[in-house]
């Protein structure tokens, strides 16, 4: 074994990397291992190169040294440099996207990307790069700042990546953000200077007292200046902040949403669409991984529509509570001609988490995570009735 691992790089390292390592090796059953038992294999290797350590030399006596002209030394390659949790980039690309998913987590960064390129690129930015903080949220040379994580330290990227993003620009400055972000730093601008006078200087009024020579006669009073503007005295948000830091069950989140548009439909006509579940449903989905740390959203799964991106074994199911009150059962047991069975009903439920999000008085909504043994205990057919509404959010 050519080169030496300390247990814990062993123990970080994606599956793909580990077999690579038990190939060279020729550690025997190491294609059995996988994401669930890559410990093991972990362990193994240890093991094997803790039996390989090299043998010190054998010692000899110096020959007398012999006048000559110095040999010039090769240079050693310059080391890769790391990334977050002392991964390269090499480590990372040999990961599979669910490994990917899981250490990206632990940053518990605000509007996480979710292709696998641009999860590797903040994995190295944040440990490569300066990263940029409040009030400038400058970065070195031609990066970018993403401070979708404000009012904490954004991301140092690089343009490439920023244009991937599809990110809204902060006052044609060099930094990018989500919808939220690009709020809270626009609040908090400073307030404009009063424009200049485009007088002639001798003209324009001086910005204190003017001279006496100036003044025809002590009576009059000095030229009245108006009032600086100044920015609006903000109240405290009446609801939960986006994004919300950590998930918290039996607990209801309220949330207003105000900016929605599609073409020239009116506000009121996109409520009403948006009061719909169906129509709903495509929307809040990936909105919730958007707003809230930790959720992956797994599009296109029948199954479940959220993971966690620590653990992915922790899985979530968004349901909407309508005007018609809430069905939490799979969706392949609701509709006409399909049959209700309990006991696989029973089974699912168990293992989720569900996610009942209420649209009545959209554009509020109000967001709720129960673990679905709990949801079972109170509505054992899946159903929460409307009359339930005030009963189950409070």
């Amino acid at each position: 074994m050519s080169e030496q691992y300390s247990k814990n790089d062993l123990k970080n390292m994606g599956i793909v990397a580990l077999k690579k390592i038990a190939q060279s090796n020729k550690i025997p059953g190491y294609t059995k291992y996988n994401f669930g038992n890559k410990q093991d294999l972990a362990e193994k290797i240890f093991d094997l190169q803790s039996k390989k350590k090299p043998q010190s030399p054998i010692p000899h006596k110096p020959k007398s040294p012999i006048p000559q002209s110095p040999i010039p030394q090769k240079s050693s390659p310059a080391r890769k440099p790391l990334c977050y949790n002392k991964y390269t980039f090499d480590n990372l690309n040999s990961m599979t996207r669910n490994e990917i998913i899981s250490l990206f987590g632990k940053l518990k960064l605000g509007g996480k990307p979710t292709r696998r390129d641009e999860m590797i690129a903040y994995l190295c930015a944040v440990e490569q790069n300066r990263r940029c903080k409040s009030p400038d949220w400058e970065c070195d040379d031609d990066l970018v700042c993403d401070a979708s994580n404000q009012p904490n330290e954004g991301v140092c990227i690089s343009p490439e990546i920023a244009k991937k993003r599809g990110f809204k620009w902060f006052d044609d400055k060099r930094i990018i953000g989500n919808t939220n972000a690009i709020k809270a730093l626009n609040k908090r601008k400073p307030a404009p200077s009063p424009k200049q006078s485009l007088l002639p200087t001798h003209i324009q009024s001086p910005p204190h007292t003017p001279p006496l020579s100036l003044l025809p006669t002590p009576k009059l009073s000095p030229p009245h200046t108006p009032p600086l503007p100044t920015s609006p005295k903000l109240s405290p948000p009446p609801h939960t902040p986006l994004p919300a830091p950590t998930i918290l069950y039996n607990i209801t989140y309220t949330h207003t949403l105000d900016n929605f548009s599609f073409g020239n439909l009116s506000k009121t006509e996109m409520i009403e669409i948006f009061k719909d579940g169906r129509a709903f449903s495509h929307f809040i989905e990936p909105w919730l991984a958007f707003n809230y740390s930790n959720l992956h959203h797994v599009k296109g799964c029948k199954k479940h529509d959220h993971v966690n991106m620590i653990d992915e074994n922790i899985k979530y199911d968004q349901k909407t509570f309508t005007k018609r009150g809430c069905n939490f059962m799979p969706s392949n047991m609701v509709g006409q001609g399909r049959k209700f069975n309990q006991e696989i009903f029973k089974e699912k439920a168990k293992n989720l988490i569900y996610i009942i999000v209420s649209n009545i008085n959209f554009p509020e909504i109000k967001v709720k995570f129960v673990h679905g043994i709990d949801l079972l205990v109170k509505y054992p057919k899946g159903i929460i009735q409307l009359k339930d509404f005030d009963k189950f959010f409070n």
